[in-house]
């Protein structure tokens, strides 16, 4: 079965617990034979490398991770402030590249993890 996880942080980049639970989580799938694959967020990564339009993907523990959204807040300063047009760029932007992962993917099952920070488009 061909799984999308779809979480704000994932390893090496996290702040707590929750994103290891992931990782933990997604290994799991792994060894019992699924194809496994992670779309979250820029967290960690400069931020001129996503304004060229490329996504980043790398591995972790042999699981393609797709760094393809915007990290917007994190944690009690998530609170939404009122919209502007940077905002709805952004948020158009990552319905854009999230639509291009579940295209190439197409995944049986998408798993929702934490999305606090990231658009809910």
């Amino acid at each position: 079965m061909r799984v999308l996880i779809v979480s704000n942080l994932y390893p090496p980049h996290y702040l707590g617990g929750y994103e290891l639970r992931c990782a933990e989580v997604a290994a799991g799938l792994r060894r019992r034979g699924h194809q496994v694959e992670v779309v979250t967020s820029s967290y960690g990564i400069a931020t001129n490398r996503l304004r060229t339009g490329r996504r980043r993907r790398d591995l972790v523990d042999g699981i393609p991770v797709h760094r393809a959204l915007g990290q917007y807040a994190y944690g009690p300063q998530s609170i939404v402030p009122p919209w502007t047009l940077t905002q709805a760029r952004r948020e158009l932007r990552d319905a854009r590249r999230f639509t291009r992962v579940m295209d190439e993917l197409k995944p049986d099952v998408v798993s929702w993890w934490s999305m606090n920070g990231l658009s809910k488009l």
